[in-house]
């Protein structure tokens, strides 16, 4: 079977904390005419790396069909295929430049991301659980760019528990931790991490557009602040067609102050790093292990009654149990 080389454009990866603006980041670059990213997360590529090795010489046609019959029970599939939006295994194949995970990773991203090789130089992927693993991501694609967006901890906090239910205190831990450690290690990459903060977005959308065209270095176009949908479906956000501007400090009227302190004093390290506004002798206080891993039982079992209402109890368990088996390599086991 003859393939086509795929190896025309740089890669970008879009990552951050959920509910911190990174739908909103996909939808203005994908209205740039020289950007293509996917518009479904993908989630899995540190698993494919964990397991690469078990699907044989995909070069062979016969063991990439079987992988690809493994790869059509991945979230991303059943989402892209709920969509009608089907991935043919053979064009897949075709589009391969090679086999190995990355390679192999951006033909399926050019296909689902419709990218033009002619006109488009730039293609994407944005997986908010991506945020760990940079490190892994810029080993498997060296030329590979990052936007990394965040959000005022305690507007994310309230924003992740009112959508999913989710602990504010274990929210606040891994915002802290893992915006912080992201922050350093892009510290080290400066032509090819970017670090936006989400208010910044917001109050200047123009100004934040140039510096991302500048830093991807593409010219900026102004139809990249006027979006053509709603990609938000959740939140205040939720249906809304432009930036919404006033979608900050939502804190000050949703968490009470007792709150707003305990998040403050898990997160203040990073929030200074920021530059977010927070009492300055507050000394910072960690959730221990113990308390992480029961705070995320709770969250497991919040999730699952959520799913049941759309799903039913028997599909639940089998998508969350699929979900949390993919992206096991995309978080510390106890975060």
């Amino acid at each position: 079977m003859n393939r086509a080389p795929t190896s025309i454009g740089r890669p970008l990866f879009i990552v951050g904390m959920p509910r911190s603006g990174t739908k909103l980041l996909r939808a203005m670059l994908n209205q740039h005419s020289m950007i293509a990213i996917a518009d479904v997360e993908t989630e899995f590529f540190p698993y494919w790396v964990s397991q690469w090795s078990r699907y044989g010489d995909l070069s062979k046609y016969p063991d990439f069909e079987r992988f690809f019959v493994r790869f059509t029970s991945y979230p991303f599939y059943r989402y892209m295929e709920s969509r009608g939006e089907i991935v043919d295994p053979q064009a897949w194949y075709r589009a391969c430049s090679g086999f190995s995970p990355s390679a192999v990773f951006e033909a399926l991203i050019k296909l689902t991301a419709h990218f033009q090789a002619g006109q488009q130089r730039i293609w994407g992927d944005k997986s908010p659980s991506y945020l760990p693993h940079l490190e892994l991501l810029r080993k498997h694609f060296p030329s590979a760019r990052f936007i990394h967006i965040v959000r005022d901890v305690r507007d994310y906090c309230l924003s992740i528990n009112r959508a999913w239910g989710k602990n504010i205190l274990r929210a606040a831990q891994r915002w802290n931790d893992d915006v912080y450690r992201a922050h350093v290690i892009g510290a080290s990459w400066p032509d090819d991490y970017l670090e936006l903060r989400y208010e910044d977005l917001l109050a200047d959308p123009v100004g934040v557009s140039r510096k991302m065209c500048e830093f991807l270095e593409v010219p900026f176009e102004p139809e990249i602040v006027e979006l053509a949908s709603s990609e938000e479906n959740l939140g205040d956000a939720k249906g809304y067609e432009r930036i919404l501007q006033s979608n900050t400090r939502k804190y000050v009227a949703g968490l009470d102050l007792e709150k707003r302190h305990a998040i403050e004093r898990i997160a203040v390290r990073t929030m200074k790093v920021f530059s977010y506004d927070c009492p300055a002798d507050m000394l910072p206080k960690r959730l221990n292990r113990l308390q992480m891993a029961l705070l995320k039982c709770m969250d497991g079992c919040n999730l699952l009654l959520a799913s049941c209402k759309v799903r039913g109890l028997a599909n639940s368990l089998r998508f969350l149990l699929r979900y949390s088996q993919i992206t096991s390599k995309t978080n510390t086991p106890w975060k």
